[in-house]
């Protein structure tokens, strides 16, 4: 997993490195079918890497954060998480009412 920014110095890309070619390194978000279109990218647009445990691209996710961010899916994250408010306000309502 390796942390880059694009040519056009936008925000850190975090992406699976997939192949190393001369011109640089394939990478692929795990949402994501197929290589990434800007790839290779080259070791001056590496900022970091990550080498910790390894999250299986079958866990789903990448297509998580997708599906919540809106990029995914529209409008199903925020019925998500407005579903996921409201089950808590139900659990503190329930609550005060037991402990009352």
């Amino acid at each position: 997993i390796i942390v880059y920014i694009l040519e056009n110095g936008g925000k850190p890309i975090i992406h699976r490195a997939i192949h190393k070619t001369p011109d640089g390194i394939i990478t692929k978000g795990d949402a994501n079918l197929s290589p990434d279109p800007w790839s290779p990218i080259r070791s001056d647009q590496i900022v970091g890497k990550w080498s910790g445990i390894k999250i299986p691209y079958w866990t789903g996710i990448g297509y998580l954060a997708l599906i919540l961010k809106g990029e995914l899916f529209y409008p199903l994250g925020y019925l998500l998480l407005t579903l996921i408010i409201l089950i808590n306000i139900l659990f503190i309502v329930r609550e005060a009412r037991i402990q009352r």
